[in-house]
């Protein structure tokens, strides 16, 4: 997060607030004009919030992600959850903690039971944060 506008109010803190600024990306000490953020400050929450609703509204794509080779090197396939859309994740939560029945049966018939680890990649919330997902790839070696 840029804070070129904050030097000014900056060189006035002492060290150890401006270290506890240096250390974490929230907007602590950020300063005001009269009962506002000063614009550089809210230009940056607004900044923040876009790049945050365009995390939840991006989907995993596996083929761009990985590339074909990858995927089939290690035998990547797609599962569901009960959560057919975004948005219907976002207005019910639970669906996408619930794999549905088709994806469940095909983990069963691609997925030994032997296996030490298997990994499963999510697009939940954010595909790049991932959360709960609506969509799973799943690695099986």
């Amino acid at each position: 997060m840029p804070r070129d506008a904050d030097s000014i109010l900056a060189a006035d803190f002492p060290d150890v607030l401006r270290k506890i600024r240096e250390r974490t990306p929230a907007r602590i000490l950020a300063g005001r004009a009269g009962a506002a953020y000063r614009t550089s400050t809210q230009l940056e929450l607004r900044e923040a919030h876009a790049t945050a609703r365009d995390a939840v509204r991006a989907e995993l794509d596996l083929e761009s992600a990985f590339g074909a080779e990858y995927i089939k090197q290690w035998n990547l396939f797609e599962v569901r959850t009960e959560a057919r859309s975004k948005e219907e994740y976002l207005l019910q939560p639970d669906l996408g903690r619930r794999l549905d029945e088709a994806s469940r049966r095909e983990i069963t018939n691609r997925c030994s039971h032997e296996t030490d680890i298997q990994i499963a990649i999510g697009d939940g919330l954010s595909v790049y944060g991932c959360c709960r997902a609506s969509s799973f790839a799943v690695a099986v070696a």
